[in-house]
């Protein structure tokens, strides 16, 4: 079963190093929305709310200092797909459409062959809901 705390997995994934996570809530100033985005208050998501849009052209941009980078999302019934990008190239395109709605979810992780300051992209392609809960990363 998948840890509801999404942090508490980054050991288990292979390539991760064990360390002491951060976490990155939809309300941090290091995280850019283009375009309208909804916020949602539930308490199933980490930290009681998510943003979240079922349209292409939105963006959601977070500068970050660390190795590793986590995409906490949602998974529903009308989910959809979003582009990842990490240091402007495409690395993944996320499905979140699934037949059962899951919260606190990391379905995209990426380790970077260097430390320093990067950035990871969200891209909803427009065909379904597309939720931002939260970012992780390892230093």
């Amino acid at each position: 079963m998948a840890s509801p705390w999404p942090e508490r997995s980054f050991a288990r994934r292979p390539g991760w190093a064990a360390s002491s996570p951060r976490r990155a809530q939809e309300t941090s100033a290091n995280i850019r929305w283009t375009g309208t985005w909804s916020t949602v208050r539930d308490d199933r998501f980490s930290g009681g709310a998510a943003r979240r849009t079922s349209s292409s052209g939105r963006r959601a941009t977070y500068t970050f200092t660390g190795r590793d980078i986590g995409w906490v999302t949602a998974r529903s019934t009308v989910g959809g797909r979003a582009e990842v990008r990490v240091d402007g190239v495409l690395v993944a395109t996320i499905d979140t459409d699934s037949g059962a709605s899951g919260y606190r979810r990391m379905l995209f992780t990426k380790h970077l062959a260097t430390g320093g300051t990067h950035r990871i992209e969200i891209r909803p392609k427009g065909d379904g809901r597309v939720t931002v809960d939260a970012f992780v990363v390892l230093p």
